[in-house]
């Protein structure tokens, strides 16, 4: 390739790279406030429960959840890459042994209301008594990452 052919391939990229940044904060698909991938809100159950996790606390819940949602946002011009969710789950009744799972099928959504991706993961159900470690980590298309972890218990009497 010729030096002016490497030029005018090189404005063409950088034009296409500037569209798609104009388009995107157009269409309101970027939310432009954020510089790395962070973790916003995660939910115990349905969003729309509001029954929030705090997170690297324990949190004590009444009810039990088929899922979690985790919301995060991403810095503009990237897009999410694969999500990681493991779970350690310790019985108190049986010497604190665990119970680990690997969750491996994890859909990433987009909620245009609030600009932020979110993954919804499950089962999250375990059994009265039981304290489940969570652990995240959200990437974004530069390898960017977000960590969440957090305790969640079960205690129908609390």
């Amino acid at each position: 390739m010729e030096k002016g052919e490497t030029a005018i391939v090189g404005g063409q990229f950088i034009a296409l790279a500037v569209i798609i940044l104009i388009l995107g904060n157009y269409a309101g698909i970027v939310n432009s406030s954020v510089t790395t991938a962070t973790v916003e809100k995660v939910y115990w159950g349905d969003p729309s429960a509001g029954v929030v996790l705090k997170s690297a606390a324990v949190n004590t819940e009444k009810a039990n959840s088929s899922s979690i949602s985790l919301f995060f946002a991403l810095p503009p011009g990237t897009a999410p890459g694969l999500p990681s969710v493991t779970r350690l789950c310790l019985n108190p009744s049986a010497n604190n042994s665990g119970i680990s799972l690997v969750y491996t099928k994890i859909p990433i959504g987009y909620d245009s209301q609030t600009k932020q991706y979110y993954i919804t993961f499950g089962p999250t159900g375990q059994a009265s008594g039981f304290s489940c470690s969570y652990a995240v980590t959200v990437t974004d298309s530069t390898l960017q990452t977000a960590t969440w972890t957090s305790v969640v218990e079960l205690n129908s009497t609390s």
